[in-house]
C-alpha cells in the first residue's frame, strides 16, 4: 500500500508540474515604418476579449545587423482598454543598424498582468 500511495503522490507532482506550464496567446503582430529611435509595431488584440490596462503583452522583434541575427524582447501595458479585434501601436527601439525582419506579440501566463504590492506596482515581462 505504500508503493500504490508514493506511486499517486509522483503522479500528481507531475500533473501538477505539467500544468504549470507557461501558455502563450498569440495576438498578431505587423512591423510598420521607422518612428524615431525604432520601428512602429502594429499589434491587434485576437484573443477575443477587451484586454485592461493591467494586461501585460510581450514583444518579440527579429532583426539583423550586418546580415546577423538578433532582435528585441520587451513587455509593455496597454494605456487604455484594448477591445477585442482592435489595433494599437508600440514603437518598439532598435540601434541605428538594426534592420527589422519580423515581429511576435503575445500574452503570458506565466506573467498576465501587472503585480500591484507594498504601495509599488512591477511589470514582469516573460
Amino acid at each position: 500500500m505504500k508503493i500504490f500511495s508514493g506511486l499517486v503522490l509522483i503522479s500528481l507532482f507531475v500533473a501538477a508540474s505539467a500544468s504549470a506550464a507557461d501558455v502563450k496567446t498569440p495576438l498578431a503582430c505587423t512591423v510598420g515604418a521607422p518612428s524615431g529611435p525604432g520601428f512602429q509595431l502594429a499589434i491587434r488584440n485576437s484573443t477575443g476579449k477587451t484586454l485592461t490596462t493591467d494586461t501585460i503583452i510581450n514583444v518579440e522583434l527579429d532583426a539583423t545587423r550586418a546580415g546577423v541575427p538578433g532582435g528585441v524582447s520587451e513587455c509593455f501595458v496597454p494605456d487604455a482598454p484594448f477591445a477585442a479585434g482592435a489595433t494599437i501601436l508600440h514603437v518598439t527601439k532598435l540601434d541605428r543598424d538594426q534592420n527589422p525582419v519580423s515581429c511576435s506579440a503575445y500574452l503570458s501566463s506565466d506573467h498576465p498582468s501587472v503585480v500591484y504590492a507594498n504601495g509599488g506596482s512591477e511589470t514582469d515581462c516573460d
